[in-house]
This record gives structure tokens, sequence and C-alpha cells, in this order.
């Protein structure tokens, strides 16, 4: 019985173990990944929202007429600007609404405001927005 081949019970659990390790790792990697990617995503719809904001206040400069301070999802919605978008967070539509917004100077965007349905990038008081350089990642927080 000397020559006997194969693995012993602990050999085998250590490799188990060790692939537990590796799968665990893994796993919190991707995880970290998908949330980053929908954190991206929000971010996008903001930019989506402040670009649509533009093309509106160029069309209204083009024709003299004036700019309102404030531009609402909702208003750009239904004058055709922007569609309706999904909320990342929430794999659910995002219905337009006036919770977000666009601030302008009647000339040009300075603030965005997009609110989700559990995530906001918005600035800190209730009717201010961020700046276009400002719509980062970092600055998405809990409603």
């Amino acid at each position: 019985m000397e020559d006997e081949k194969g693995y012993t019970l602990i050999e085998l659990l250590a490799v188990v173990v060790i692939l537990a390790i590796i799968a665990a790792i893994a796993v919190l990697s991707m995880s970290r990944l998908i949330e980053q990617s929908k954190e991206k995503a929000f971010v996008a719809n903001a930019h989506a929202l402040k670009s649509a904001a533009d093309l509106f206040i160029k069309d209204k400069t083009a024709r003299e007429e004036p700019v309102a301070s404030k531009i609402t999802y909702l208003f750009l919605y239904n004058e055709g600007m922007i569609e309706a978008f999904s909320d990342p967070f929430t794999q659910t539509q995002l219905e337009p609404s006036t919770d977000s917004f666009v601030l302008t100077d009647g000339k040009r965007v300075t603030g965005v405001c997009l609110k989700g349905h559990e995530k906001k990038l918005c600035g800190e008081g209730a009717d201010t927005g961020l700046a276009s350089a400002d719509l980062a990642e970092e600055n998405i927080k809990n409603k």
C-alpha cells in the first residue's frame, strides 16, 4: 500500500478554501465595478439633461426670446428636447418631473440637479445645482 497515489482530504480542503477566497475577491470586485457603472450612467444622464438645456437655450437665444432661470426635466421633455431615461440604480424609468432641473443665467447653463429614485446629483441647497465641472461620480449622494 505504499505506492497509493491520490490527494489527502487536507489537500483537497486547502484547494477548496483557496478557490473560495478567489471567488470572494472576484465577486467583490465585480460588485464594485457594477456600482461604478451605475454611477457613470447617472452622471451621463445629468450631462444629457445639461445638453438638452444647452440646445434649448441656444434656440431661444437665436430667436432673441427670454430664457427662464430654471428649466426642469419635465419642461425639456414636454418641449421634445430630451427623452425620458432610466434611473440606473433602480432600473426603472425616471419620469420627467420638476425635481430635476437646470439653472441658467439666461445665456448658458450654470448648474444641474438630477434627482433619481434613490440618489441625487445636486448642490447643497434646495434650489442649487452643480456646475458642469462638478458632475462627477464622487458628488452623487443618497436622497
